[in-house]
């Protein structure tokens, strides 16, 4: 099981590295809409009636991909 968990937290953090490398090339405007329909999502999502550990590791995820998107905003 420790280690499913550790494949699935790698995955995780490739996925983000992978938008944040993706995020790096977007014009603003779409990076902002990106970031804009992330929120929504986690929004969306607060009442979804997900196990609360579930939801609340996936709202950290969304979060973290809403950060990567960030970079392009900041170029």
């Amino acid at each position: 099981m420790e280690h499913e968990l550790e494949v699935l937290r790698g995955q995780l953090h490739g996925l983000v590295a992978a938008i944040s490398a993706i995020a790096s090339v977007l014009p603003e405007s779409a990076a902002g809409i990106a970031t804009e329909v992330v929120n929504d999502m986690i929004d969306a999502t607060g009442n979804s009636g997900l196990p609360a550990a579930t939801r609340d590791a996936m709202h950290a995820t969304m979060r973290q991909i809403s950060g990567a998107l960030q970079v392009s905003l900041q170029r």
